[in-house]
This record gives structure tokens, C-alpha cells and sequence, in this order.
């Protein structure tokens, strides 16, 4: 009969023990990132009444074991490490785990890990637990001197620094970014060229400089001393042109085309393979213009003409032979620009279309704050269909800028780059439209380090009241291959164990490692409608097993009362 009273007891003390984790859940139903836990039993050893036998072929068959159980008894505890509702903050040092991984805290025992990322900066500067001033450990050396990025990590020690209100000097521009597209049907700037339709003639072959203009095959009369020719039109800047020529029966070709080329200033006028050809002097739109005729003296008081020259010029009539144009030129200007002080300032920036078919890009600055030593990149290409094929000449055309700013002791140099070769990423030459270039330039002013936010993989950045985005450091994340084996300490902390493995040290997103999300914090993972359940459940197991007390009692005492 004692035994039955050991085996309610057992049924109690369990079932206390399962009141007390969900009173344990239920109390923190509102902790950050808590996890629940649940109870399971287990049966005791059994007490063996008579062991089972064997049976006997075809005479009789086996026979059960007789047992007597003994009990109950507690298992486990089993944490439930199902994800909590992220519930949103706003605040930036807020931070939450979706996914697997837990936190990594360093305190003087050794590091421990947790879940809950209400974080704060401590009096130091240190991104720590403000519940427990254990600092938050970092991995990698995001944030370390990298002579680029302002830095404030330092090497061999893995707690973050969060300076806020330190100054962040300002990054002197290095590199400038060329991307966008210029129109396929670009011209080059060209010089004005006009040249006789036709070829002069002289008994059906091609005139010389010497040719006499009497000898010409459109000459219909010959000229004689007193003939004039009239050379009329307009120079290349559109200023009319009258100008008489005298010739006679000695008047050459050259004697012709010399006078054209005086008449013309804005023009050189030749005589080439048969043809007057007259060459703008100046690229450009050409307003050149040229014509040739006879003059008809005035007539006699009788009416009559005297005898003159004829020579039909009109039949063979100057045309443009190249039409004068203008190169075409996109215009944009950089993003700011910064010197080593970190004070800004602008370049104006062109690509103008070459003779060569491919492009230059021209730059310059306020005269105010410096000059351009070297202010040009030759050499720009594109393949048929658009792509960037080559860029940067030698010497002044070579892809860069040097820059020679006011109370500066060295030359600026700034590398230009217009992106890859063979790619449409950069600056391309496709369709006839124009998108605006853009002239991207890295380097930032001073600052002061105001903010920070971090990304889905950990890496905590700095921003800047000037704008400047920079890497501060990347969240160590752990992970252990038995999670539920983690040793729990209190404030939300827990410690590894053998059961749990060591800690798997990596960066979020990597190795089954969830993703940090800002601004966000992870709930408990507590079910109020299962709790209450479980403790309607714990509270009838704990009745049901005292009543195998109160009946065993009662038993024990018939038992007793038999010798009365």
C-alpha cells in the first residue's frame, strides 16, 4: 500500500512542477524575445509481479509479464524556440532576429548570447545591453582603418563604437563617374566646303591653272581687254560679296580662282583636278556662298551693245561639297566635388563629338577657386551597337583630371572612368536620343556622425548630418547546432553547455543565420490560449493524484481498523 501513496506522490510533485512552468510562461508573457517552454513526464521504473514465459508448441501459449508501475516522473523542460511576433519600435538601436541566431554579449565569465536587442550606447560610446552593460560583439573588420571610410573600431577588440556627435572629416574626390547615353546620329564639327558642280573643260579635257578662261569649253565669245566677271555671294559669316573682275584674252584659271580666294576672306579658294573649290576657314556653320557671270556692258546711246566676252558660268555652279556643321556637344555638370579640406565645388563638364568619329570630354572650374592643369579625355569610343570599347588618350587626353585649387600644396588628381568596356553600364551611344550624362564624384565635406541604421545582413552603418553613409561595423551572429541544449541565465541571456555545442560565430544571412531587422523588436513566443490549456490539464493531474493519496489513506485505514 505504500507504494500507491509513493506513486500519487510522484503525480503531485510533477505536476507542481508543470504548474510552475506555465506560471513560468504565463508571467512572461511580454518579455522580449521570449521563449516558452513545456513539461513532459515520463514513467518511473516498474516493479515486476512475475515475468513473462514462453509457450509450448501446439500445448500452450506465452505469458505476459506482470508489472506494477511506480510513478511519474519529470523528463524535460522544452524550450520552444519558434520565432516572436517583431513588433515595430522605430527606434534605430532597436534590433530583432528573423530567423535562427542569437546575439553575442561579452561579459567578464565569457560570452553569452541572447535574443533580445534593446540596445543602447553606453557612457563610452559602446553598443551595449543597457539591462546588463555587457557590450555587443562584432565580427570582421568592417569599421577598422581602411584609409577610405572614417573609422572607429578597433582592431583586436570586437565591441562596437558608436561615437555620436564625432566629427567625420571630409574625403577629397578621387575618382569621377561618367554614365549615360549620347545620340547615335551625332555630328562632328566640319568646315564648309564648296566646289564647282562640275569639272572646266578645254577641248574636252580637264583645265589647269593655266588654261585661259578664252579656252574654256563653256566660253561662248572670247574676252577682250575691258571684260568684266562678277564674283558675288556671301562669306562664310553671311557678309555679302560684289566684287568685278577684269580679264581679257591672257586671263588664266589662276588668275580667276586668285581673285575668288581675295573676295572670299573667310574662305581658301584653290583649283583642284578641274574644280574652284573654296574651303571655310573656320569649322562651323558656313554661310558660303559663290557665284560666277559675265557682265554685259552698258549699251551704246544708239542701243547697241559693245562687243564683249562670254563665258556661260552658270552651267556649271558652285555647290556645297561638305556642309559646314557644328560639332554636337552635351553639357552637364559633376555632382559635388570636395577638396582635401573637404569644402565642395562643381566642374562643368562637355563631350563633343571628333573629326575621328569618337568623342573628348572637357571639364573646368570656377577660375575663382583654381585652374584645370590637365582638363580633357581623348579617345572615347563605341562599338556599332553602343558599347563603350575604349576611353582615355596619353598625355592631357589621358582619363584623368588634374586640378590646381587655390591654397592647395599638391595638385587634385581625379580619375575619370566611364564605365566597362564592352557594356552598356557606364556611358553608351545607342538610339538618337539624349539622357543627360551624369557626372557621379565620390568624396564627402565634414560632418558629424548624427544617426546610424543596419542592414538585413548586420552591417551597422553611420550617417552623417552631411549625408555620408558609412560601413561602422558587422553584428557577430550565433548559431549552435542544438539550440533547445543553451543554458538559460536570466536577463534574457543564455550560455552555451556541452549539450548545445560550441557558439557558430558568422554574419547574418550566411550559414542559416536569419536576417536583422532595424527599428524592430522579437515578442514572446507565448500562446496564452495553449497556456491556459496546459493549466487547466496541470490542475486536474495534481487532483486526480491527490485523490490516489486520500484513497490509499483511507484503505490504510480499514486496514488498521480490521484488529478492533
Amino acid at each position: 500500500m505504500a507504494n500507491s501513496l509513493l506513486v500519487g506522490i510522484s503525480g503531485l510533485r510533477s505536476h507542481q512542477e508543470m504548474l510552475q512552468v506555465i506560471g513560468n510562461n504565463l508571467a512572461n508573457v511580454d518579455t522580449t524575445a521570449f521563449k516558452s517552454s513545456r513539461v513532459l513526464f515520463s514513467d518511473l521504473v516498474y516493479q515486476n509481479i512475475k515475468e513473462a514465459q514462453s509457450g509450448a508448441t501446439g500445448i500452450i501459449g506465452s505469458v505476459n509479464p506482470i508489472q506494477a508501475g511506480s510513478g511519474t516522473n519529470l523528463a524535460q523542460v522544452d524550450r520552444n524556440d519558434a520565432q516572436g511576433n517583431l513588433e515595430q519600435t522605430g527606434r534605430q538601436l532597436d534590433l530583432a532576429i528573423e530567423g535562427a541566431g542569437y546575439f553575442v554579449l561579452q561579459t567578464a565569465d565569457g560570452p553569452v548570447y541572447t535574443r533580445a536587442g534593446a540596445f543602447g550606447i553606453s557612457n563610452d560610446g559602446t553598443l551595449v545591453d543597457p539591462s546588463t552593460g555587457t557590450p555587443l560583439q562584432r565580427i570582421g573588420d568592417i569599421g577598422e582603418p581602411d584609409g577610405v571610410n572614417p573609422a572607429f573600431q578597433v582592431n583586436g577588440d570586437d565591441s562596437i563604437k558608436i561615437p555620436l556627435g564625432a566629427r567625420i572629416p571630409g574625403l577629397q574626390t578621387s575618382q569621377l563617374d561618367i554614365t549615360g547615353t549620347i545620340p547615335r546620329n551625332a555630328t562632328a564639327q566640319l568646315a564648309n566646303v564648296v566646289h564647282s558642280e562640275s569639272r572646266f573643260l578645254t577641248g574636252g579635257n580637264i583645265a589647269t591653272t593655266s588654261t585661259l578662261i578664252n579656252d574654256l569649253d563653256i566660253n561662248v565669245v572670247d574676252h577682250i581687254p575691258g571684260d568684266l566677271i562678277r564674283i558675288a555671294g556671301n562669306d562664310v559669316d553671311f557678309t555679302p560679296v560684289s566684287v568685278e573682275f577684269s580679264v581679257d584674252g591672257t586671263t588664266t584659271m589662276a588668275d580667276l580662282v586668285s581673285a575668288i580666294d581675295n573676295a572670299y576672306p573667310g574662305a581658301d579658294v584653290t583649283f583642284s583636278n578641274g574644280r574652284i573649290v573654296a574651303t571655310s576657314r573656320t569649322k562651323g556653320i558656313s554661310h558660303l556662298n559663290i557665284r560666277l557671270d559675265y557682265i554685259q556692258p552698258a549699251a551704246n546711246p544708239d542701243g547697241s551693245i559693245p562687243p564683249h566676252g562670254e563665258t556661260e558660268f552658270s552651267t556649271i555652279p558652285m555647290v556645297d561639297q561638305v556642309e559646314g556643321t557644328e560639332a554636337t556637344s552635351v553639357s552637364f555638370a559633376s555632382t559635388q566635388m570636395f577638396d582635401t579640406r573637404g569644402s565642395s565645388f562643381t566642374m562643368d563638364l562637355n563631350l563633343t563629338k571628333q573629326e575621328d568619329g569618337s568623342w573628348s570630354l572637357t571639364g573646368d572650374i570656377d577660375p575663382t577657386i583654381g585652374e584645370i592643369v590637365d582638363g580633357s579625355v581623348t579617345g572615347i569610343r563605341f562599338a556599332d551597337d553602343g558599347t563603350l570599347v575604349q576611353f582615355g588618350g596619353t598625355g592631357n587626353g589621358d582619363s584623368r583630371f588634374v586640378l590646381r585649387l587655390n591654397d592647395q600644396s599638391e595638385d587634385q588628381i581625379i580619375d575619370v572612368n566611364f564605365g566597362e568596356l564592352g557594356s552598356l553600364d557606364g556611358l553608351s551611344q545607342t538610339g538618337d536620343s539624349v539622357s543627360t550624362p551624369l557626372g557621379e564624384a565620390n568624396g564627402y565635406a565634414n560632418g558629424v556622425f548624427e544617426k546610424v541604421s543596419t542592414d538585413a545582413d548586420g552591417v551597422v552603418f553611420g550617417i552623417a548630418d552631411n549625408g555620408v553613409r558609412f560601413p561602422l561595423a558587422q553584428l557577430a551572429i550565433a548559431n549552435f547546432r542544438n539550440s533547445n541544449g543553451l543554458k538559460g541565465i536570466g536577463d534574457n541571456q543564455f550560455e552555451e553547455t556541452l549539450a548545445s555545442g560550441a557558439a557558430l560565430l558568422g554574419s547574418a544571412l550566411s550559414g542559416g543565420r536569419g536576417a536583422i531587422r532595424a527599428g524592430q523588436l522579437e515578442g514572446s513566443n507565448v500562446e496564452l490560449t495553449a497556456e491556459f490549456t496546459r493549466l487547466i490539464i496541470a490542475q486536474r493531474g495534481f487532483s486526480a493524484n491527490a485523490r490516489t493519496v486520500t484513497v490509499t489513506d483511507e484503505v490504510l485505514e480499514e486496514l488498521t481498523n480490521i484488529i478492533r
